[in-house]
């Protein structure tokens, strides 16, 4: 009756001590059919805490069998705690979720507890069916959620090392951080494409200085979202300083040549290429590719906070 034996569903099967013959059966044919029920006659050891047993297994199973007979509906005892118990955690699970299934095992009066809730009949032809429709609806639930979580850790093996086990402040929300988010890339564009504007007039010292102020303004963003920053620092070092090892190190020093200076100055047309080139890579280092690197990696943060 299972979609597939390969995906366990993991199934409570809440009920009386009264119908643990037909619960039993049941039992049976869930495992048959390839899920993993939860039978405390089967599960629970000699000398285990068995309160504690069940309200584990309740709090992990995927679903939870209500087995309602007329024996159980009108006993008190802690059949009734399971049934509570089922049906608050069911109140924790996102609005539509298959997770409490009532079974009739006779012509009991079902609950008022379970009025929003659809039941069937398990003595009646096709009930058994019906039961099995709803897990494998769950199934597909569970399965769905799982493959999304993986989606989210399927990112390439760079930005995996990149992120190197970095994680937001737990104290702050999605929310919150998404905000923050937003906040780093106004900071790094504001800074980054100032500082490119300086650069197109700078001469020498002046934006060699500016440029190397940049390299640690950016190197506090990017730390917030990996503790490999020290990349980015080499990186942006590198090719800084060797664009600073040719005669012109802004862009402006050629602009603004005086042709009649004294001596005259000689541009050299490969330096002046090598120059512009190392400069056109530097800006879309810096305004592309950093920013979005440390976007995918901000969202693979949030995502994995909240997972």
């Amino acid at each position: 009756m299972s979609e597939t034996k390969q995906h366990r569903l993991q199934v409570f099967l809440c009920h009386a001590d009264e119908d643990k013959p037909k619960v039993r059966k049941l039992y049976k044919q869930l495992v048959s059919d390839g899920y993993d029920a939860w039978f405390d006659e089967e599960k629970l050891k000699p000398g285990a805490d068995w309160k504690l047993k069940i309200d584990i297994a309740m709090r992990e199973s995927h679903a939870i069998i209500i087995c309602l007979s007329t024996a159980s509906v009108q006993k008190e005892g802690y059949v009734n705690v399971e049934i509570s118990n089922a049906l608050d955690i069911a109140r924790e699970k996102p609005e539509g979720t298959i997770f409490v299934i009532p079974v009739r095992l006779d012509e009991c009066e079902v609950p008022y507890r379970f009025k929003n809730i659809q039941w069937t009949n398990l003595f009646t032809s096709g009930g058994y069916e019906r039961v099995c429709d709803s897990l494998n609806e769950r199934l597909r639930d569970v399965k769905k959620k799982e493959s999304g979580n993986k989606s989210q850790d399927n990112i390439p093996s760079f930005l995996q090392w990149i992120v190197d086990n970095k994680k937001f402040d737990p104290k702050f929300t999605r929310q919150e951080q998404e905000n923050k988010l937003k906040v780093d890339f106004f900071i790094w564009y504001l800074f980054t494409l100032g500082t490119a504007f300086y650069l197109l007039n700078a001469t020498g010292g002046n934006g060699c200085t500016v440029a190397f102020l940049l390299i640690f303004i950016q190197w506090a963003v990017i730390n917030k979202y990996t503790t490999r920053s020290w990349v980015w620092f080499a990186v942006n070092l590198l090719l800084i300083s060797s664009i600073y090892l040719l005669p012109f190190f802004g862009l402006g020093s050629y602009i603004n040549i005086n042709p009649n200076s004294v001596p005259p100055v000689i541009i050299n047309p490969t330096e002046m290429r090598i120059s512009v080139a190392l400069w056109t890579i530097w800006l879309i280092l810096n305004a592309i590719i950093a920013p979005y690197i440390m976007g995918q990696v901000g969202k693979f943060l949030i995502a994995k906070r909240q997972a």
